[in-house]
């Protein structure tokens, strides 16, 4: 990425650092624009729903991570505050906020494994793809499509796991947010 990032070692749990699942678009074309906000389902932690954190920084309410817990997505739950909200970000949708903190990136490369990764009856327009990490490059393009307002993306004060490795330590990982959107 041409911005700054921050990083983090791949066991870090902290308060500050979290989950924020990104998802590849099957038929991208389908879709609205960028910086659409599409309802993606409802987030489950070992088989129970997790309510949409509404204030979702550091100190706010987003759910701690259970170490070793299952991860998934499935069809929306009619109740709004479990509906999961993504936006589109080219051909990625990336969730519109951290859903669960003191959640390592190793935490998260256990808890989506290939076989719990896959939606379940998730919207039929949407046809959502495995849910990941989003990517630094992802981040930016979804940063660039709200142009970079915390009141849509929810940056402020929490920290998001991404993809990438740190160039200078394989043992580092890329986290974005806080002060800034980028």
């Amino acid at each position: 990425s041409a911005h700054y990032w921050s990083n983090n070692p791949v066991k870090f749990r902290h308060t500050g650092v979290g989950f924020r699942p990104a998802f590849e678009i099957l038929n991208p074309d389908s879709l609205t624009p960028d910086g659409t906000i599409i309802t993606v389902g409802t987030f489950y932690m070992n088989g129970q729903p997790v309510k949409v954190p509404q204030n979702p920084t550091r100190d706010g309410d987003i759910p701690d991570y259970i170490p070793g817990a299952k991860l998934e997505m499935r069809e929306a739950l009619d109740d709004p505050s479990y509906q999961v909200q993504a936006i589109k970000a080219g051909d990625v949708l990336i969730v519109d906020r951290v859903l669960l903190k003191n959640i390592s990136w190793n935490d998260t490369q256990d808890a989506l494994r290939p076989e719990q990764t896959e939606t379940q009856d998730t919207q039929k327009a949407l046809n959502p793809g495995k849910m990941r990490l989003p990517t630094c490059e992802e981040y930016d393009f979804l940063a660039t499509a709200v142009k970079e307002d915390n009141d849509t993306m929810h940056w402020s004060y929490m920290l998001s796991w991404c993809q990438d490795v740190d160039p200078g330590s394989t043992s580092h990982r890329a986290v974005r947010g806080w002060v800034s959107a980028r």
